[in-house]
């Protein structure tokens, strides 16, 4: 009986430094990279069945040569019609996306053509840019953009 007691005593000792000696307590994931660059001063325009959007590239103090490291550009899209559009500093829910290559960086700076079928239509849009292993950098201003 007594060596009954002594072998949980020592299992429930050996389950105790077990769980101070297990390694790291933090959650199990890979730190995430950082990619800064960023679009300012987006402007959009249509033009025969595409939005050009053009602008310049930010770049942080950190990251001054990266436009090798840039892969393209994420478009984000929302859509309304003209008649329903919503109010200027109303929150706009993006619906869908639109990907260009790694072409996006001309001699000027920024541009991404963007083929848009549907007239009649009011586009909010926002530029991420895409940066190694496909890390997003930060958003670039919302802006509007009349399809006609």
């Amino acid at each position: 009986m007594i060596r009954r007691w002594v072998f949980i005593f020592l299992i429930s000792i050996m389950l105790v430094i077990a769980g101070w000696a297990c390694g790291r307590k933090a959650p199990p994931f890979i730190p995430e990279a950082v990619f800064s660059a960023k679009v300012v001063g987006l402007e959009g325009q249509w033009v025969e069945g595409k939005i050009v959007l053009t602008g310049t590239i930010d770049l942080s103090e950190t990251q001054e040569d990266i436009h090798g490291e840039i892969k393209g550009c994420r478009v984000y899209l929302a859509e309304f019609p003209v008649e329903n559009s919503p109010c200027k500093g109303c929150p706009i829910q993006y619906s869908h996306f639109h990907e260009c290559g790694a072409n996006v960086i001309g001699s000027n700076g920024f541009v991404c053509d963007m083929p848009i079928d549907d007239r009649d239509r009011i586009l909010f849009l926002k530029v991420h840019l895409i940066g190694p292993n496909g890390i997003l950098g930060p958003a670039s201003e919302q802006i509007r953009v009349e399809v006609e």
